[in-house]
């Protein structure tokens, strides 16, 4: 399985171009690529094989379709006070404790940043009677 194959990196492309390589050799092999916002037509004829009759078969293209839930995006403006994206992490969730109850996604770089982020937030609402749910997503 190769996930989110729309983020290009030297390893996921280096994967990819392996992976139509050594396909035609190994039928037995079977790959799925996902992504939201690839072109699946230029995949799938990427991945194609070859029929008996040398015909060309394009790769099986399957569309997953889910719900979607209503998302808002908000920025802030950039504070000088603040001196690392924690801080700011910080300081955005305290001004979001005043909306309704919902849900928070945040998107940092790396796992070290995940990290530190995730053990802020969790020391940030340790006391507070409201459970707070910080999940760490990230890749190696």
């Amino acid at each position: 399985i190769v996930d989110e194959a729309h983020e290009r990196s030297l390893n996921v492309d280096f994967l990819l171009g392996y992976l139509a390589r050594i396909l035609p050799e190994r039928p037995d092999l079977k790959v799925i690529i996902t992504s939201a916002t690839i072109d699946p037509e230029s995949f799938a004829a990427h991945f194609a094989t070859t029929a008996p009759d040398g015909e060309r078969v394009p790769a099986p293209i399957i569309e997953v379709s889910g719900r979607t839930y209503p998302v808002e995006i908000r920025y802030r403006a950039h504070d000088e006070e603040t001196e690392d994206d924690v801080d700011g992490l910080l300081a955005a969730l305290r001004e979001l404790d005043r909306e309704p109850d919902g849900d928070v996604l945040v998107f940092l770089p790396g796992e070290a940043e995940i990290r530190d982020a995730m053990d802020a937030v969790r020391g940030l609402y340790a006391k507070d009677a409201r459970p707070t749910e910080v999940l760490p997503l990230f890749g190696r």
